[in-house]
């Protein structure tokens, strides 16, 4: 048995990339030992304020 940890940047809980880490993890926890770490669970201001100006020009 392996230790995984996933690594999700991206801020938007329930978004893509939070799904598709959700998936991974939900097929790589049948024989592994595995974790999720998103940005989003952290209150990092540089990244929200990031995260928003994105939002405000895309």
């Amino acid at each position: 048995m392996s230790k995984i940890v996933v690594l999700v940047g991206s801020m938007r809980k329930g978004g893509n990339t939070d799904l598709l880490a959700q998936a991974f993890t939900e097929g790589a926890s049948k024989n592994n030992d595995v974790e999720i770490v998103s940005v989003a669970d952290y209150k990092n201001e540089a990244l929200k304020e990031a995260y928003e100006f994105g939002l405000s020009i895309g």
